[in-house]
């Protein structure tokens, strides 16, 4: 590249890498709103959280395709790889290596997040089903294993028989 392609490259791949950074911040504060809204059991909250969700998916791929796309004009491969040589090859590579690890963090929070709400989901279906079966009768804490019909023990109502019925 020359110096006028290096400077332009440059100023794209920051517009590219800023703006993926915005994007994987709304996506954190939004997801921490709903592990507020889950944590704090805000049903309402979070109907509103769910039902007004502004956030896009298809917007961080278009993000990614353009940065893709750049990376392939330039004659870089389009690959994390790729994109550090781009950014190495840049007038302003020490800007774009300090915004780049500011997307890598970023992502880690993401990933964080996405884990621990799904954990959270997963703790208030399982509440509910214990309410449920608390509810119709099904008290599972004091249940006695039973065994199925497959010679392994079980607390499950529906699948569990005595010794005699087994």
């Amino acid at each position: 590249m020359n110096e006028q392609e290096r400077l332009l490259c440059g100023k794209q791949i920051e517009q590219i890498i800023t703006l993926q950074i915005e994007q994987v911040s709304s996506y954190t504060s939004y997801l921490a709103d709903i592990k507020t809204a889950i944590t704090n059991n805000q049903t309402t909250r979070l109907n509103e959280l769910l039902e007004k969700q502004q956030l896009n998916p298809l917007l961080i791929e278009q993000t990614q395709q353009q940065q893709a796309e750049l990376l392939a004009e330039h004659g870089f491969e389009v690959s994390d790889r790729g994109l550090n040589s781009c950014i190495q090859d840049c007038t302003n590579s020490s800007q774009l290596k300090a915004l780049k690890s500011t997307l890598t963090d970023k992502l880690k929070k993401l990933e964080n997040s996405l884990l621990i709400n799904s954990l959270l989901v997963q703790k208030s279906q399982h509440r509910v089903k214990q309410s449920i079966r608390l509810l119709s009768g099904h008290d599972l804490v004091n249940a006695a294993p039973g065994y199925s019909r497959y010679g392994n023990i079980e607390n499950v109502v529906d699948t569990q028989n005595t010794l005699a019925k087994a």
